[in-house]
């Protein structure tokens, strides 16, 4: 996905670390997972330079709610695609 960098333009303030704040704060039931954080930021730093990214995480990562927090701010319109294939 390649994406416009420009944050202000969307009228976006808040932080990828703002985000997962307040989802601590207010959404009962949410667990804070380092791993989810870090997966965020790196898909961030995409949407930021402009580039595009694949990024592949483990089970119960958090993955989802990573790509779309950061994806939410970039104000841009974006496709996430995400998998899972059953344990067995």
């Amino acid at each position: 996905m390649l994406v416009d960098s420009d944050r202000t333009s969307s009228g976006s303030h808040l932080s990828v670390e703002d985000v997962f704040s307040l989802l601590g704060e207010h959404l009962p039931g949410y667990e804070y997972r380092s791993e989810q954080l870090k997966l965020a930021h790196l898909i961030d730093r995409c949407f930021v330079a402009g580039n595009a990214g694949l990024f592949e995480a483990g089970t119960g990562t958090g993955k989802s709610l990573a790509a779309l927090v950061p994806a939410a701010l970039s104000g841009k319109r974006v496709v996430i695609s995400t998998a899972t294939i059953a344990l067995q």
